[in-house]
C-alpha cells in the first residue's frame, strides 16, 4: 500500500442484495473504491463464487473474501480474517487482512497482514450498541503510523477527513453506503468529500446544545462561532463541545481564536479578512491544522490562495441576521462567476459557500463547483435541530 494513497473499502452486507456483482464493479470502477469485501457468512463457498463470476476477472484482485471462506480457490482474490482466526501457514496469493480490536492487536499483526480493519471509530451505524472506544490523539497517531490500518466503524463520506487526519491508511464502509437501492439507482451513488459544515450561533449553552443536535442529524463539520464572546468563555464552551465532536468523528474548529484552538485541541480555526493572518495562525497551530479563510470577492480568493489554508469560506450567498457587519451579497451568479474565475486561474482550493444557506440552494451550488456549504441558522434556529442537518447532508 503506497503511503500517498488513501484507500476506501466498501463492505457487503451479511445477506447478499439484489444485483450485488453489478453494484460492486460500480463501487470499484466508477466509485473510487480500493476494495469490496465480501462478507457474507451464510453463503458456501460455491454461492460467493457464483457472485465473483459475474464481475470482471480484472476486477477480482480488489475483492476479498472473509474468514467463512477460507478455502477459496480463486488465487488473485483476498482473504480476510476475523479477530478470532489465526493467520494461516500458506495463503494462496491474494491480499491478507483481518479485522482488531486494540491498538495491541494492530502492533502484533501489523507485519503480518496487508492490511488490518481496526473498530469501532465511530459509533457504528450496522450495528447498534457498537459504540466508539479509541480517542484519535497524537498518541494513538503514532501507534498506527506506517501500519497500514483500515478504519471501520461509523465511517461515511462526511468524517473522512478525520479519519485522514488521525492517520489512517483508509476506511472501511458498509452502513452508509445504500446497497438496497435498486441498481438504476445505485450506480449514481459516489461518495465524495462535500461537506456540509454548521456554525454555531447563540449563548454557551446554546451552542453546545446545537452541536448536540446537528451531529445527531449527520453534521460531521462543526464551527464554534462566539465572536461577542471572551476567550475564557470560547474555550469553556469549546471544551463541552470537543468531545460531542470526537464521539461523532466530526471536525472541530474555532471561529476567531487560535490560541483556544491550540489550548483544548481543535482541529483548526477559521479567519475573517481583519482576524490573526493564515500564515502566522499556521505557525502558531502547525501543518496538521485546518485553517480556512474568508472570501467576498475575487480579489480575496487570489489573496487568500497565496497564504497556507486549506479552504475558503466564500460568501455571502444571501442576506443573513447570524453575520454581522455582512459584505455585499454574492448571490448565485456572482459565487458561480468567482468559481469559474479560480477554475480559470487554476487556483484549486475548496470553497465553501457560506451566507443564508438553505436547502433549496444545495444543487445550484454543487453544480457550479462548491465543495461544501456553510450552514448557521438555517440549522441552529431550526425547530427541529436534527432533522433540519440531516435534510443538509442529504442533499449535499
Amino acid at each position: 500500500m503506497s503511503s500517498s494513497d488513501f484507500w476506501k473499502i466498501a463492505i457487503t452486507p451479511e445477506i447478499p442484495v439484489s444485483d450485488e456483482a453489478g453494484k460492486i464493479r460500480h463501487l470499484l470502477t466508477h466509485a473510487g473504491f480500493t476494495r469490496v469485501h465480501l462478507r457474507h457468512p451464510g453463503l458456501t463457498v460455491a454461492e460467493v463464487s457464483s457472485i465473483l463470476v459475474d464481475i470482471p476477472a480484472s476486477l477480482h484482485h480488489r475483492i476479498s473474501v472473509h474468514s467463512r471462506h477460507m478455502d477459496f480457490e480463486m488465487p488473485h482474490v483476498g482473504l480476510h480474517l476475523s479477530s478470532k482466526h489465526a493467520i494461516p501457514t500458506c495463503h494462496h496469493g491474494g491480499m491478507l487482512s483481518k479485522s482488531c480490536h486494540s491498538l495491541t492487536e494492530v502492533s502484533a499483526l501489523s507485519d503480518k497482514c496487508d492490511y488490518l480493519f481496526l473498530s469501532p471509530i465511530f459509533d457504528s451505524l450496522s450495528k447498534a450498541g457498537y459504540t466508539s472506544r479509541f480517542s484519535l490523539d497524537a498518541g494513538f497517531r503514532q501507534a498506527i503510523r506506517d501500519r497500514n490500518v483500515i478504519a471501520l466503524g461509523g465511517i461515511t463520506p462526511q468524517n473522512i477527513h478525520t479519519v485522514k487526519r488521525a492517520g489512517f491508511a483508509g476506511a472501511a464502509m458498509l452502513g452508509a453506503i445504500p446497497w438496497n437501492n435498486c441498481i438504476n439507482e445505485f450506480i449514481q451513488y459516489n461518495p465524495t468529500d462535500h461537506m456540509v459544515q454548521f456554525i454555531t450561533d447563540g449563548t454557551p449553552e446554546q451552542c453546545v446544545s446545537q452541536v448536540c443536535e446537528s451531529v445527531k442529524g449527520g453534521v460531521r463539520w462543526v464551527q464554534l462561532r462566539m465572536k461577542d464572546a471572551a476567550p475564557d468563555v470560547v474555550k469553556s464552551t469549546a471544551l463541552s463541545i470537543l468531545p460531542i465532536c470526537r464521539q461523532a468523528g466530526a471536525i472541530f474548529i474555532i471561529n476567531d481564536h487560535p490560541h483556544v484552538a491550540l489550548e483544548v485541541g481543535a482541529d483548526g480555526v477559521h479567519l475573517g479578512k481583519n482576524d490573526m493572518p493564515p500564515s502566522e495562525a499556521r505557525r502558531l497551530l502547525g501543518s496538521d491544522a485546518i485553517i480556512g479563510a474568508t472570501a467576498n470577492s475575487l480579489d480575496d480568493v487570489k489573496a487568500a490562495s497565496n497564504e497556507p489554508i486549506d479552504y475558503i469560506g466564500l460568501g455571502p450567498l444571501h442576506f443573513t441576521y447570524t453575520k454581522k457587519n455582512l459584505a455585499a451579497v454574492l448571490g448565485f451568479d456572482g459565487v458561480a462567476s468567482i468559481l469559474d474565475d479560480m477554475r480559470s486561474n487554476s487556483i484549486d482550493i475548496p470553497v465553501v459557500v457560506i451566507g443564508g444557506v438553505t436547502p433549496d440552494d444545495i444543487p445550484a451550488l454543487v453544480k457550479a463547483g462548491a465543495d461544501g456549504v456553510a450552514v448557521s441558522g438555517a440549522i441552529a434556529h431550526a425547530d427541529d435541530i436534527s432533522q433540519a442537518a440531516h435534510r443538509f447532508i442529504e442533499l449535499i
